[in-house]
């Protein structure tokens, strides 16, 4: 009994070898529990309790991590790597950006077709058509954090796309840009400027605070208000 179990693992250990023969192990580690690993599209491993090892041969590929956040969204980065020949390696990955599941990105392409008849994109601005309003998103959206009196003087100095009559949109006009049924970021689908780190200024005060104004968040659309004397993304509207 003791000969045949020797017999078994020494088959084990030469069939590991010869499967893994000329393949280098790479440890993915990343901070999730559970997420699947892809290889230049395919899927190759699941990481349980923060890491996977996988095996393969010298070259270069597109290694992607993927985690379940919900049954609309999963968030995942992919990174580019090379594997060199007899040379083990670690990759650390942080999970940071987010899409639609495959099932959601199906309801979400029903959900979308009345937001792209409503908004717009022409150029680096998107048009409501419904409200009649025309919305700043060149790349400086994105870029562009500055105090609350600041962020009115810069609208009204704005110049873009040969209008000049920009302003610093009101809460509610700001909030109609959100979309719930999105998230990182939570706005329409035909914006594609956005900031997601901090929050974005609209022209009203906080009437509680008599410092602070309020806010709209593209992360996941939340509203609240922030000191005037902070520093926050700014994005203009004007009149069609």
């Amino acid at each position: 009994m003791y000969i045949r179990r020797v017999v078994w693992s020494l088959v084990l250990i030469l069939g590991m070898n010869i499967l893994y023969a000329g393949k280098n192990k790479v440890h993915i580690s990343c901070g999730e529990e559970q997420a699947n690993v892809y290889v230049n599209g395919g899927k190759q491993a699941t990481i349980r309790e923060g890491f996977a090892n996988i095996f393969l041969e010298a070259g270069a590929y597109t290694i992607k991590v993927v985690a379940p956040v919900n049954k609309q969204y999963q968030k995942h980065i992919s990174k580019n790597v090379r594997v060199k020949e007899n040379t083990p390696m670690k990759i650390t990955l942080e999970l940071e950006k987010y899409e639609p599941t495959q099932k959601y990105k199906k309801i979400l392409a029903v959900k979308d077709k009345p937001k792209l008849k409503r908004w717009k994109r022409s150029g680096n601005v998107v048009i409501d058509s419904e409200l009649g309003l025309m919305w700043q998103d060149d790349i400086a959206v994105k870029s562009v954090r500055i105090k609350w009196n600041d962020a009115k003087k810069y609208c009204q100095n704005l110049s873009l796309e040969g209008y000049d009559d920009w302003r610093l949109p009101d809460y509610k006009t700001l909030i109609s840009i959100v979309d719930y049924d999105r998230y990182q970021p939570a706005i329409m689908p035909s914006f594609k400027n956005v900031n997601i780190l901090d929050y974005y200024w609209s022209e009203n005060r906080y009437i509680k605070k008599k410092k602070g104004a309020w806010y709209v968040h593209f992360y996941n659309g939340r509203t609240y208000y922030n000191l005037k004397s902070n520093e926050n993304f700014v994005r203009c509207v004007r009149d069609k």
